[in-house]
């Protein structure tokens, strides 16, 4: 992602992915304790300008799997 516009990046590699595995299979994540991040994404109060920046291409309801509910079905899942 870097040297480029790193939510237009992001986007790209997010359609990718959805078109390999579908809306069910993706979760957004993150690693803020480690990780080499873009500033544009290094810290978790930034996500909301990404959910921003894809909602125009994306409905809600398929950010709201990839931002929450994919991750939230996955670790519940998990412990059942």
């Amino acid at each position: 992602l870097c040297g480029d516009n790193v939510f237009e990046a992001f986007s790209r590699h997010f359609s990718h992915i959805l078109s390999l595995g579908g809306e069910d299979a993706v979760a957004i994540g993150s690693d803020f304790d480690g990780a080499l991040m873009a500033k544009e994404l290094d810290s978790v109060d930034k996500i909301p300008k990404l959910y921003k920046y894809l909602s125009k291409n994306y409905d809600k309801q398929l950010l709201d799997k990839l931002f929450y509910d994919n991750a939230f079905n996955f670790f519940w899942g998990s412990v059942k």
